[in-house]
C-alpha cells in the first residue's frame, strides 16, 4: 500500500468521525445533490486541515531557525557557487525566480529584460513577468544565503548599498555626476513627457526609480555633440508596458552646465554645476519688473494671434500659459511663463540653448522681446 493510500484512508476516517459526532452521515453523494449545505453554517467545521497546516508551519519555522541551521547542517557541504547568479557570477542579491524556474539577482534580471523579453538562460518568454512589474523576492533562498553564507551576504549587501548610494546622490551636490538623457531641450517648470524604448534609457530610468533619486539630466544633441547646457527632469510617474517600453511623466527643475562628460552602464553621464539667476538689486530691480510686465503682455498678445489649430496644439502639449508668480524675482530660474514661451516659440535649438544658459533675467527678457517682435510680423491670422 502506498503512503498516499494510507493518508487518504486516514483522512476519510477522520472526516467521517467528525461528521458522525455531529449526528450526520456523508456518503460522498449528498454534496452533489445540495451544494448549499457545504456553504451553510449547518455544515460541520473540521479543524483537521487547520491543525495540519499549523503543524507544517511550525516545522518549517523550526527548520529555518538560525540555531537549527548552524547545529544540524554540515557547512563543509555548502558550496557558495550554488548560490551565485548566472548573470553577474556573484552571490544572489534579492533573488527573483521566473516562471520558467530560473533564479537571478533582481537587478541583473531587469538589466537583461531591458534588452529582451526572454529568460536569459532558456529563452522562455517573460512578457507577463514584465507586464506585472511586481517581482517578489524568493524569501526561502534569500534567508538561506543569509544564514549559510553570512560573510558573503554582508559583502554583497555593502556593494549593493554603495551602488544605490552613488545613484541616489546624483544631482545633490554643486558638482556631481548625473545620468544624462540625450534627446531634446527641456525647460524649468515645464512638463516633458518621454517615450522610453532604448535599452540604455530603460536601465537609466529604472535605476533612478530604484535609487529613489527620481531625477536625471536632459540634454539635446547639437552639432554632432551633446549640448553644454541642460535641465534636470524630475520623474512624476512611470507607466510600463508589457514589452518593456514606458511612458515617463517628468517636469523640468534646475538648469545646469556640463563640466565633464562620462558614461555609465551604456548611457551618458556628466559632472555638472547648477545655474541660478543673478540677484537683482537697487534701481535695476524696478527696471526689470517693468520690463517683465511689458514682455509678458507682448507674449500674451503673440499667443492670442496664433491660428486656432496652432493654439490648440500648444495647449494640448504644454497646457495654458502660467500666471505670474509673486516670487519670480527671487526664483533661481525666474518666472515660469518665460520658459513656457521659450518652449512654444518656433526658434532654432541653438537660440533656445543660448537663452537657457543666461543667468540674467534682464538679458533673457530683452532677448525674448526681440524674438517676439521679429516673429509677430510673420504670423498669419
Amino acid at each position: 500500500m502506498f503512503l498516499s493510500d494510507v493518508t487518504l484512508k486516514n483522512t476519510e476516517s477522520d472526516i467521517n468521525y467528525s461528521l458522525d459526532n455531529q449526528g450526520r452521515k456523508y456518503d460522498g453523494t449528498e454534496g452533489t445533490k445540495d451544494r448549499s449545505k457545504l456553504q451553510s453554517n449547518e455544515f460541520p467545521k473540521s479543524s483537521i486541515l487547520h491543525d495540519m497546516l499549523d503543524n507544517f508551519y511550525n516545522e518549517m519555522k523550526h527548520f529555518t531557525d538560525e540555531k537549527f541551521v548552524k547545529d544540524k547542517i554540515d557547512m563543509s557541504y555548502i558550496d557558495k557557487r550554488d548560490f551565485e547568479c548566472a548573470l553577474c557570477l556573484r552571490i544572489l542579491w534579492e533573488p527573483v525566480s521566473t516562471a520558467c524556474g530560473h533564479t537571478f539577482c533582481r537587478v541583473c534580471l531587469n538589466r537583461c529584460l531591458d534588452h529582451q523579453t526572454n529568460c536569459p538562460l532558456c529563452k522562455t518568454s517573460l512578457v507577463n513577468f514584465l507586464a506585472e512589474r511586481v517581482q517578489s523576492i524568493t524569501e526561502f533562498l534569500d534567508k538561506a544565503i543569509k544564514l549559510l553564507l553570512p560573510n558573503d551576504y554582508a559583502e554583497r549587501k555593502a556593494l549593493y548599498d554603495e551602488e544605490m548610494e552613488e545613484l541616489s546622490s546624483a544631482g545633490k551636490d554643486p558638482e556631481h555626476v548625473i545620468p544624462l538623457f540625450v534627446c531634446t531641450i527641456a525647460f524649468p517648470t515645464i512638463p516633458c513627457p518621454l517615450h522610453v524604448f532604448e535599452p540604455r534609457y530603460r536601465l537609466m530610468i529604472r535605476q533612478c526609480m530604484e535609487s529613489g533619486s527620481r531625477q536625471f539630466g536632459m540634454c539635446a544633441f547639437v552639432d554632432n555633440e551633446i549640448a553644454e547646457y541642460g535641465t534636470m527632469l524630475e520623474i512624476r510617474d512611470v507607466q510600463y508596458f508589457a514589452d518593456g517600453r514606458s511612458v515617463v511623466d517628468t517636469i523640468g527643475s534646475r538648469r545646469f552646465r556640463i563640466l565633464r562628460k562620462g558614461e555609465r552602464d551604456g548611457y551618458n553621464t556628466g559632472a555638472v554645476e547648477y545655474l541660478k539667476d543673478e540677484p537683482l538689486l537697487g534701481n535695476n530691480l524696478q527696471e526689470v519688473i517693468e520690463m517683465h510686465d511689458q514682455v509678458y503682455k507682448v507674449s500674451q498678445a503673440w499667443f492670442m494671434r496664433l491660428p486656432r489649430d496652432t493654439k490648440q496644439e500648444i495647449l494640448q502639449h504644454f497646457g495654458p500659459m502660467p500666471e505670474i508668480e509673486d516670487s519670480y524675482i527671487s526664483s533661481a530660474n525666474g518666472p515660469s511663463w518665460f520658459w513656457w514661451m521659450l518652449a512654444v516659440l518656433p526658434i532654432e535649438p541653438k537660440s533656445r540653448l543660448m537663452i537657457l544658459s543666461m543667468t540674467s533675467l534682464q538679458h533673457r527678457l530683452k532677448t525674448l522681446y526681440r524674438v517676439l517682435l521679429h516673429l509677430q510680423s510673420n504670423i498669419v491670422v
